[in-house]
């Protein structure tokens, strides 16, 4: 399990807990319930409306500088 923090266009801070499914051909990571029922509930996103997350990286030290979480409707 993993617990990261992301942030939208409007600086708002999300956290979001990300696991392992273990079952089937591969390893599939999987938001928590929990985590994104909140950002669901802000944002209204539709079925056919998409969500995506980046990862921003320090390229002097190539550390995460943060993650960022952008839905964008259909």
């Amino acid at each position: 399990m993993m617990n990261f923090e992301a942030v939208d266009a409007t600086d708002n801070v999300w956290r979001f807990f990300l696991s392992t499914r273990l079952t089937g051909a591969y390893p599939k990571p999987v938001l928590l319930r929990s985590s994104w029922h909140r950002f669901v509930e802000q944002k209204r996103p539709c079925s056919e409306d998409r969500v995506d997350f980046f990862k921003e990286r320090d390229e002097a030290n190539d550390m995460v500088r943060r993650y960022t979480v952008r839905a964008q409707r259909k």
